[in-house]
This record gives structure tokens, sequence and C-alpha cells, in this order.
């Protein structure tokens, strides 16, 4: 079936499952890059806050073979299982205090998210942008958060150094760096997957063993890493060189050691034609590639 009749039977199957005394309805949801996908949302009276599911995501599992049946059964174990009505008291918005050991930090482009940039409070850093989130729940792949805005500095009696500071010091506690080689990551996935065409294009160029990857713990916006010099300065004891960043997607970012790097053009031009091909348009960091060195930190690497 195509998309529109498929969001209408989902819709038909989850409200039939949920019965009358929850709502089910269908609302755009902005994502990173200004990207707008459908989002389905079941609520029940006094919901204060519930799962917003991608309905491009099931689209997409359905095309593959995925029964409707399996999706609404997953649809209903995500609301079931992320419901917060009755557990989670969002009052502590206003007391910074309470929110402030859960604000962690997150990365992306600031070319494709003016929009997100203007409401929320951030840290410019070279092509990019921090922002940041309240951490409600950190899964084995994937994590729940609320952005903070503006209004929400203003609540706390909050400036954006202070928040930035937080974001810092909470994000290594809840979901610390993880610095690896390439071979390790590949033997684990043991075939590659969609989100590593990058790495699958730079295996085919050089020995994996040549090629390191920066996330954190969950592999789930891990990227905001390359943000901070303390980790990068740290990978560059440990490779004892300079090195150049690849930003594989705004989850994790591929490190290249200068002594096996090829012209920063032809880098470029491989982040950029994945990016066009490869990687799910919320998901892109940048097409600009990055430089590392001891004595100027990170910079944007001259093409």
């Amino acid at each position: 079936m195509e998309y529109q009749e498929f969001v209408r039977e989902i819709c038909r199957q989850v409200q039939s499952r949920a019965g009358e005394e929850r709502s089910v309805s269908v609302r755009p949801l902005m994502r990173n890059n200004s990207v707008v996908r459908d989002s389905l949302c079941i609520r029940s009276h006094g919901d204060q806050a519930v799962p917003a599911v991608c309905l491009d995501d099931c689209y997409a599992d359905y095309c593959s073979g995925t029964p409707t049946e399996d999706i609404t059964d997953r649809i209903l174990r995500i609301y079931e299982g992320g419901r917060r009505g009755d557990e989670f008291d969002f009052s502590f918005f206003t007391d910074g205090r309470r929110a402030s050991s859960r604000i962690v930090g997150r990365i992306v482009g600031r070319r494709d998210n003016e929009r997100l940039l203007q409401q929320a409070p951030h840290r410019d850093f070279l092509d990019l942008a921090v922002i940041y989130y309240y951490l409600m729940e950190a899964m084995s792949d994937s994590m729940a958060g609320i952005l903070i805005r503006h209004e929400h500095l203003a609540l706390w009696d909050m400036d954006v150094d202070e928040l930035d500071h937080l974001a810092v010091t909470n994000t290594h506690h809840l979901l610390p760096p993880a610095f690896r080689t390439m071979g390790d990551i590949l033997g684990e996935l043991g075939t590659t997957s969609g989100d590593f065409d990058l790495k699958e294009m730079m295996e085919e160029a050089m020995p994996p063993i040549c090629l390191y990857v920066l996330t954190n713990s969950l592999k789930c916006h891990g990227s905001v890493y390359m943000a901070d010099p303390n980790v990068l300065s740290h990978v560059q004891m440990m490779l004892e060189e300079d090195y150049y960043i690849l930003p594989s997607s705004v989850h994790e970012c591929i490190i290249l050691p200068d002594s096996m790097a090829r012209d920063a053009g032809e880098l470029t031009e491989m982040v950029r034609e994945i990016n066009r091909t490869q990687v799910a348009p919320e998901e892109r960091l940048s097409d600009s590639v990055y430089h590392y060195s001891s004595g100027e930190g990170l910079q944007i690497a001259s093409e």
C-alpha cells in the first residue's frame, strides 16, 4: 500500500487496540536539519508527555516486509514503555537545580538548523553548534530527551556558559566517550549496515586498523565529542600524531591519522557524496572535513 494508506491503516489498528479512552493522532515532528516527519502519538487523559513514533521509519519497515500488525504491536509497546504521565513530574522544569544533573549536549550543523537555533541556547563551534537536552532516559541504542529552550534558561536564571559547563560534565558522566578502532566495530557488526556506509567506503580505501571511531557509550549523538577539546587532545595523545575528523553522522565520527590521510579535498568530496546518497537527512552533521593538531586545535580542513 502507498504511504498515506499505510498511515490510515496503522492509525486504525492502533486506535482499535488502544481503546476509546485514548486518542491517536498524527502530527508533524521537526527533527535535525529542519527535516519534518509524520509522528504518531497516543494520549490518555492526564498524560504530560508521550512518545512520538516516526511513521516514515515504520513505513520503511513495512516496505521491507514487516506486517502492519507487528508494527502496531511495537508502537503500543513504545507507548506503554515511554508513558510519563504518572511517574514523571514536569514541575521540576521551573527549578534549574533539579534539572541540572541531567543536562547533556548534542551537536548539529548550523546552516540547516537556523530555526532550531533561534529557539534554543547553543554554543557555536566552527560550522556546527552544540545544543542542550534534558536526558529523560538512555536506552541500549537510543535516548529520550527534552530540548532546552531560551524560556527554560529564563526560568532557571541561568546563562549559556553555565548550561554548557553542566552539559560537558553530565555528558561525560552519563554518556561517556568511546574511542575504538574501525576493525573492532566492524568485527562486532559482522556485516556493514546502512549506517556504516562511510566506514565501508573508507575500508575499501585503507585497512580498518588505520581508522578509528569517536562516539559515546550508546553510539547515539556521540559526535558531540568533536566539540570537547579535552577529548580531542586525549585522542591525539593516544594516536601520537595529529588527525582528520570525518563526520559520519550526528552519532559518530571517523578519525583518520595524518600518516594515513590522503588529500583533504578528496576526503571532503567523499563525505559530501555519502551525505547525498547514503545518510538519512536528519542524521547528517556536516559536509566538512576537520583537522586536529596539537598546536591549533580543531579547524575545518582546507580543500
